[in-house]
Order: structure tokens, then C-alpha cells, then sequence
């Protein structure tokens, strides 16, 4: 049962009352007397599982074992019978702790801890069930106590909710658990580890204990590096895997499975450093190689771990044993000089200590643009570039026609949003104003969140504020039809939002999958849940589901803060200011850019919350090494500078920069030889060739807007802004600086 509940389709509505009419049997007066018939296969329990196909189970083979090992333990054999207080009798002689993890070896549930609770309880005292169950603890006890089909927990408002969330959920352990990372974070490693065995010891949290315990002596093991105590140093870094690993074998709803691969190889590289600096090369290297190998890019990966590598490759050199090995340090090499850019501190650190380094770096080809090259257009993109190409020649009858044909043809396509609006816009040059204010107004309110649902709101002058509703929205804490595994996560989320652990919540709600089949009251609380943890990314999603099923909740004050959260701001106010750009519009790209994930790495190598590929990172502030760039402070920082050298490039135009800071300025110089923004802010935009760039620009304007009406109460007085000039918005000639703008 909950072997196959865990890990598959969950548990079905019919089979959870098939369970609680057998449990509500045994814990009746008379439950005790309840007779038992011990049979092979599927029983009573199974009737309603959906797991079940023609009297055979999906797992057959790990519940089959389960059962032979529990049959062996309790000496049952097919056919006997007995009461339910015999049962609990043998249960209590047949398995203790020495026993229990042989018989329950294959179960998922037995890594919560639930059933050697029950056990534990049961051995103390005979028990009806109900009671043996419910001793229970972790995702178990939270799975029982949920209401199932028929008995849903009463919404609440979402302010209401949040109240109820700090108060109902605060948990011991996951205050332990927030005392473990501040303690990291203060460098303070033996409180951290001593922290983490007290965590261990909770079923519910033991993978927090285990990962936190690693991660602490990893970091350690870095310090102990820098102060050259490097026996100190391979002494933690050794213990490290041992520690991950247990949580891969025992915990397979831990959210640290992904990132133990990470974890170990940034291990192996402090081993590996202590190994160079003790100038045991041979060995250095083994490690050096199977981090690199184990983690796949280079973000983290610090220039000091560089030069350990490029010392322990000059000295084998020459060694005949050390053949093979100095081959693939040049085969390392050859991948290095593709991923870090000229005048970096990795290059250096590689050239500094390896004379074949030496030779080997050279200047590295800096692409003109940073654009991405796109597929043969849809029917659909084709379709509408005719549309839009008749509205830019004038030909507004025509374009009238091809819109409306666009929209009857194509209702679902990416497009549908920006033909709608453009037909509004020829239908009022033809002066066809009622008709255009028809489909201004079924842009509003079918997208009213939306860059052209804005802009059909201007074009109607519609205040589209007074959409938004200042009634806290009702969310639900659970839902019957949540999965057993996105249970689980839920409340420990909800335990680690309430003291405080936002990033332990973040990763628990990051392995969360309700998008499909949970209520949208629950998906909203989930939403609350991950914004107050700063998971944006998952938040941005949930809503966006929500906004399709049309859920009211979207459209008030409190789903319009979620939507746009100000996350970060303090930082981004300071490096906007340092700048002299407007904070606002830095936060609104920040948000396009990253949905404020500081460690968010693009497909293209872009990183960190202002998404910097590395090369312009360098390029703006020579010397930065690649794994800084993740650092939110250095991010911002770099970023602003560069938002900063693109709008003094294209005179304060905030569209034209945008798009540089996207797509690159080259493509931008381009487009404006193109002619392309020959006619205004609008029209350029829908001129930009690429999809990303696009919606890029259209996004950080949308962003804008909402952001000012947030903070100041009151929206822009004119989206014009965007393409106010300072001179000509054209590329400064060569060797010729331009003017600085006031932005």
C-alpha cells in the first residue's frame, strides 16, 4: 500500500474509504475480535488501489518480497487465521528494531520513520489501531491526519492562511534546521555539524541532517585549504560522500538527490587541492578529473582548484607512468580555453603554475552577437508577419482583413495577443472606433496582466488598476487529490516557511507537482507558500495556471505581489543608484531575466540573477572570476553597469538598450540601419526578429508598469519613456563617445 501510493499514480480517493472503513472496523469496540485471514497477492487493503490491474499489482515484485519478509517475521503461513489482538501480539514479539530493517528494507515509506514509530508505540502497549497509526510520525502522520475525498479543509483568506501557517506549523527540528544553515552561513561549522547529528535523529528531517552535516565539513574542508592544513582539509572532504550517499540509498524523497552529484565533486575538489598542495600529483589529478568529469559545468568551480590542477600538471610532466594522465590534463585544458574568455582569473590561474598552459592560452574569438538562431517560421508566425507587414505599409484595410483571418484561423497561438491588439490599432486608424474598442475590451479582460492587455487599456483609457481587488483571495492548505510525495513536501514546507528556513522550503516545494489535478485554492496557497520561500520560478508557474483556469484569487492585491515581487530590491536600489538608473527598471529586468533565482544558469551559460554570460561579465569588469558572477551582490552589480553602457551607447533609449541587453548590441546597430525603429516604440517591437528579444522588451515594460503602480500607487504617466532619446536613436559613430543621459 504504501510502497506503491509513494511512488506512483498516489492513492485513490476509493482506496483511501476502503482503508479508513477497515481501520474505522479495528478500532471499533469490538475491533480486537476482528477476524484475519492471511492470504497471498492482493487482500481486502488493495480492493481500491489503482495500482491494481486484473488482481495483479504494478510493483508485484517489491511487494511480494515485502510480504514474504513480513510473513517469515511474524511466522504467518497462507490460509491461517486469526483475531487482529493476536495480530498485534506477534507484531510485537516478530519485529523490533534489529529485525525491522531487514522486513521493511524495500518500503519507501520506512525512510519517514512512521512505522518503527508505530512499532516503538506498540511495543510500549497494545493498542487499537487507529491509536498504532497515529503514533506515526513525519510524512506518515501528515498523510493520516489529512481530511481525504468528501471531507476538505475549509479555505481560508490568504492573509488568514499565513497567520494559521506560523502559528500551526512550527516544528522543533525545523528550527534546528534554520540553526544549522545560519550557522553555516557565520562560518561557525562545528555548531552547523553538531546541529545537523540533533537533526538526524528525526525521521521526518534526517536527509537535512545528513546533507547540512557534509556541507559543513565541505565548506570547512575549503577554509582549512586556505590555511594550508591540508591533512585537516582531506580529513573532512573524505567524510563528505560517505554522508551523501546514505542519503541516495535511504531517502528517495529527499530534494537533496539531485544535488549530492554537485556536492560530492565540489568535495573531491578540496581533496584534490589538499593533495596538490602536499604536491602528491599523481593523486591530485584522479581527483581533479572525476569532479570535473562528475560536474558537467563550471560555474563553481574556483580558480584556486585551477591552479591546483595546472601545478599537479606540470610536475607529472615528463613522468613515462604518467603518460595517459598528462594527456588528459591536456584534453582538460582544450575544453578550458572554450569555456573561460581571455584576461579571466581561471585562464590565469591555469597559465600561472603549467608551461603548456602558458602556450596554449590565447585571445579567444568574442562572437559580434549573442543572438540565437531560430527554425523556419510556423504557418502561424508566417501568417502574422503578412498581417503586420500590411499595418506597417498603411495598408490598414488590408491589415483589418489579414488580423481577423489571423485570429479566426489561429485562436491558441503565441500570436493570438498581439493580432488582437494590432487589429484594434488598424481598426482605428480606420476609424472603426466601436469595433476596436470591442476587441480592446476582450483583451483587458481576458489578459489583463498581459504587455497587450496594458496596452489596449491605454488605448481605451481604461484605468486597468481598478481591475484589481484589495480582498485577500481564499487559499487551501491540502487538498484530497495531492499526490502522498507532494504531500510530504507540502508540510515540511510549511514547518520550514514558519521558522524561517526559506531555502530548505524552496527546495522542498521545488520537488512538488500539483499543477495538474490540485484545486486552484490549493495551487494558490502552494504559490504563497513558494514566494515566501523565494521560489519565483514555481510561484510564476503555479499562477500562470491559475490565470488560465480564470481563478479570481489572480486579480487582487495579494496575487498581483506575488506576481511581482520585489525580492532583492535593497540591493538592486543600491547598484541602480551607484548606476544612476532608475531601480524599477533594473528590478523589472531582473525579474524577466532570472524570476530573481540568483542561481539560475541558462541553456546559453547566461548566470545568475541578471542572467550575465560570462564574457560580458569579464568584459564589464575585467578580472571577475566565472564563479562570482552567482554572487547576487556581484551580479547586480555587473548587471546594472551593463544596462548602464548600453542605454549611454543608444542615448537613453530604454527600448533599444533593453534589446542590446538581450540580443547584443551589434544586432541592435543592426536593426536600426534596418530602419526598423524608424516609427516608434510599438512598432519596433513587433519589428524585433527574434521571439526572445521580444517578448524580453514587451515583458520588462509590462514589469514596469505594474512594479510603479505597486510601489507608488500610480502607473507611468506614459510608456513614451521608453523611447525618449538623447539624439538620434542611432549608433554613435565610431571613436566618438556619447553624450551621458540623466536616466
Amino acid at each position: 500500500m504504501c510502497l506503491t501510493g509513494f511512488k506512483g499514480k498516489g492513492y485513490s480517493p476509493e482506496f483511501i474509504n476502503n482503508l479508513r472503513a477497515i481501520t474505522g472496523r479495528l478500532r471499533g469496540p469490538d475491533g480486537d475480535n476482528t477476524g484475519i485471514t492471511v492470504v497471498r497477492g492482493p487482500d481486502d487493503v488493495c480492493a481500491k488501489c489503482p495500482h491494481l490491474v486484473d488482481d495483479t499489482c504494478d510493483f508485484g515484485g517489491k511487494v511480494e518480497q515485502l510480504d514474504e519478509r513480513h510473513a517469515k517475521a511474524l511466522d504467518m503461513k497462507e490460509g491461517e487465521r486469526l483475531t487482529w489482538h493476536e495480530a498485534k501480539k506477534r507484531i510485537a514479539g516478530g519485529i523490533d528494531d534489529s529485525t525491522f530493517d531487514h522486513v521493511c528494507e524495500s518500503c519507501y515509506w520506512k525512510f519517514f520513520g512512521a512505522c518503527k514509530s508505530a512499532l516503538h508505540a506498540l511495543h510500549k502497549t497494545t493498542l487499537p489501531l487507529a491509536t498504532f497509526l497515529l503514533a506515526a510520525t513525519g510524512a506518515w502522520t501528515a498523510f493520516a491526519a489529512q481530511p481525504q475525498s468528501g471531507t476538505a479543509i475549509e479555505p481560508l483568506p490568504a492573509d488568514a492562511a499565513r497567520v494559521a501557517l506560523m502559528k500551526k506549523s512550527k516544528s522543533k527540528t525545523a528550527r534546528v534546521v534554520k540553526k544549522a544553515m545560519d550557522a553555516i552561513d557565520a562560518k561557525k561549522f562545528g555548531t552547523a555539524r553538531a546541529a545537523a547529528r540533533q537533526i538526524q535523529s528525526d525521521p521526518e528531517f534526517a536527509d537535512y541532517g545528513l546533507w547540512l552535516d557534509a556541507h559543513s565539513r565541505r565548506l570547512e574542508a575549503m577554509e582549512a585549504v586556505a590555511e594550508k592544513k591540508n591533512r585537516t582539509a582531506a580529513g573532512l572532504g573524505a567524510r563528505v560522500a560517505t554522508l551523501l550517499i546514505k542519503i541516495t540509498a535511504q531517502m528517495p524523497h529527499s530534494p537533496f538527490l539531485k544535488k549530492v552529484p554537485e556536492e560530492i565533486a565540489l568535495a573531491e575538489l578540496v581533496e584534490a587541492d589538499a593533495l596538490a598542495a602536499k604536491r602528491r600529483a599523481t593523486q591530485a589529478i584522479g581527483f581533479y578529473e572525476r569532479a570535473f568529469a562528475r560536474l558537467g559545468t563550471f560555474e563553481k568551480v574556483l580558480p584556486g582548484n585551477l591552479a591546483g590542477f595546472s601545478v599537479s600538471c606540470n610536475a607529472i610532466k615528463g613522468r613515462k607512468a604518467s603518460r595517459v594522465q598528462t594527456e588528459s590534463c591536456r584534453a582538460w585544458l582544450t575544453k578550458f580555453l572554450t569555456i573561460y574568455s581571455k584576461g579571466s582569473e581561471e585562464l590565469s590561474a591555469l597559465a600561472s603554475n603549467w608551461e603548456e598552459a602558458r602556450e596554449a592560452v590565447r585571445p579567444l574569438a568574442v562572437p559580434a552577437t549573442y543572438t540565437q538562431n531560430y527554425k523556419a517560421p510556423d504557418l502561424d508566425q508566417t501568417s502574422f508577419d503578412t498581417a503586420i507587414g500590411l499595418y506597417l505599409d498603411g495598408k490598414y484595410s488590408k491589415a483589418i482583413k489579414a488580423m481577423q483571418q489571423f485570429v479566426d484561423e489561429y485562436p491558441r497561438s503565441i500570436h493570438a495577443l498581439r493580432a488582437r491588439f494590432w487589429l484594434g490599432q488598424a481598426l482605428t486608424q480606420e476609424q472603426e472606433h466601436e469595433r476596436a474598442k470591442k476587441v480592446y475590451d476582450s483583451l483587458v479582460k481576458e489578459s489583463p496582466l498581459s504587455y497587450y492587455g496594458l496596452l489596449a487599456s491605454i488605448s481605451i483609457a481604461q484605468d486597468i488598476g481598478k481591475l484589481i481587488s484589495d480582498k485577500f483571495p481564499d487559499v487551501q492548505s491540502s487538498d484530497p487529490a495531492l499526490m502522498p510525495a507532494d504531500l510530504m513536501h507540502l508540510r515540511r514546507a510549511e514547518k520550514l516557511v514558519a521558522e524561517g528556513a526559506t531555502t530548505a522550503a524552496a527546495l522542498e516545494l521545488r520537488e512538488m507537482r500539483p499543477r495538474d489535478y490540485a484545486a486552484s485554492p490549493t495551487l494558490l496557497y502552494i504559490a504563497m507558500l513558494a514566494n515566501d520561500s523565494c521560489n519565483h520560478t514555481l510561484s510564476f508557474q503555479l499562477l500562470t495556471d491559475l490565470f488560465r483556469r480564470n481563478h479570481a484569487g489572480i486579480l487582487t492585491l495579494f496575487g498581483l505581489k506575488l506576481i511581482f515581487p520585489s525580492t532583492f530590491l535593497t540591493e538592486i536600489r543600491k547598484q541602480a543608484a551607484e548606476q544612476k538608473i532608475d531601480p524599477l527598471l533594473m528590478l523589472s529586468l531582473v525579474k524577466q531575466e532570472s524570476a530573481f533565482n540568483a542561481g539560475a544558469v541558462s541553456s546559453s551559460g547566461a548566470l545568475g540573477l541578471s542572467q550575465l554570460m560570462p564574457f560580458t561579465a569579464t568584459d564589464t569588469e575585467p578580472g571577475v572570476a566565472r564563479a562570482e558572477i552567482l554572487d547576487p551582490e556581484t551580479n547586480l552589480r555587473i548587471g546594472a553597469k551593463y544596462l548602464r553602457k548600453m542605454l549611454v551607447r543608444f542615448n537613453g533609449n530604454i527600448a533599444l538598450s533593453l534589446a542590446a541587453y538581450n540580443a547584443g548590441p551589434a544586432a541592435v546597430d543592426r536593426w536600426v540601419r534596418d530602419g526598423r525603429s524608424s516609427r516608434g516604440l510599438l512598432e519596433f517591437i513587433e519589428q524585433i526578429p527574434y521571439k526572445e528579444t521580444r517578448e524580453y522588451v514587451a515583458g520588462i515594460i509590462r514589469n514596469y508598469f505594474w512594479y510603479t503602480k505597486l510601489m507608488s500607487g500610480e502607473a507611468p504617466k506614459s510608456l513614451g519613456m521608453f523611447w525618449n532619446v538623447y539624439g538620434p536613436p542611432v549608433t554613435p559613430a565610431e571613436g566618438t563617445a556619447p553624450p551621458t543621459p540623466q536616466i
